[in-house]
Parts: structure tokens; C-alpha cells; sequence
């Protein structure tokens, strides 16, 4: 559902300030060696030194939107990637089929935060956001496309 990483591009390009860039799914993302791939494209990535051409390596937020065809490898091989990366504070994974965020930050040893509800709102203090579920869901609320699971 592209609407839901649009969402969060938005969101994200709004409200950071610069060095700081937010890129969408078209943005590679270089892992470290001995990851399961040597590149990722996440739905949603922050950088806070980005670098020229195409790709980045120094991301401090990543965001997946999951898909049942996605859900073990964004769980799995991209979690152990991403959370290997040195710069990264924040992952984000992001129901398609309920008002749903799962939060995962360094400063909490990637402790699982659930953020269930369109009424739910997401702080975030590197990089210092605001993420309301409402504004990430709007979309395929207004359009009927997610069934509210509570």
C-alpha cells in the first residue's frame, strides 16, 4: 500500500530540519558486509549526512511499511542490518492492515514500543519528531482500505 510510505515521507520531510533528509523507497541504503545483501531500499529512511548519488550509509531512522510477502525478512534479516548500523536510533515498522507502529530505538536496546490506535502519537528525540498515526493513515482511512483492528 504506497500510500502509507507516502504518508510517512511526508511527514517526515515536513518536520525535519536540515542537514537532515527523509527519501522514500527509491533511495538504496549500503549495508555493512556480512549483511544478507550488500543494499536495502527502505520505505522510509532519515539521514542526517546524506551523501551525494544513490545511496546513503549513515541512516538515523528507517521505516518499513510490512507486507505479508515482506513481514519475516523486515522481522529478520533487514532487523539484524539495520540495528548492526551505527548511526541508526530508530525502525519503524508500520501495519498495512491495522492503525499500527511498532517502534524499535538504540537508547532502549531496540526494546519493542507498540503504538496501536489512529489516536496514538510517536515522539521521537533523534531525530526530533512528531508522528500521529492519524496523519500516517489518513489515506486508506479515508479511502476504506484498513480494517481497524484494535
Amino acid at each position: 500500500m504506497p500510500w502509507l510510505g507516502i504518508a510517512l515521507h511526508r511527514l517526515l520531510d515536513d518536520q525535519l530540519k536540515l542537514p537532515c533528509v527523509a527519501y522514500a523507497a527509491d533511495m538504496a541504503l549500503k549495508l555493512q558486509p556480512d549483511a544478507y545483501s550488500d543494499k536495502a531500499y527502505p520505505d522510509g529512511m532519515v539521514v542526517c549526512e546524506p551523501l551525494p548519488g544513490k545511496y546513503q550509509t549513515d541512516p538515523v531512522l528507517l521505516a518499513e511499511v510490512l507486507s505479508e510477502s515482506t513481514v519475516k525478512r523486515d522481522r529478520g534479516d533487514k532487523w539484524l542490518a539495520y540495528t548492526a548500523l551505527p548511526s541508526l536510533h530508530v525502525y519503524l515498522l508500520i501495519s498495512q492492515t491495522a492503525a499500527h507502529v511498532e517502534v524499535y530505538r538504540r537508547a532502549t536496546a531496540w526494546k519493542r514500543e507498540d503504538y496501536v490506535d489512529v489516536e496514538a502519537v510517536i515522539e521521537l528525540p533523534q531525530p526530533i519528531l512528531t508522528l500521529p498515526l492519524a496523519a500516517i493513515y489518513a489515506k486508506v482511512l479515508a479511502l476504506g482500505l484498513l480494517g481497524l483492528e484494535k
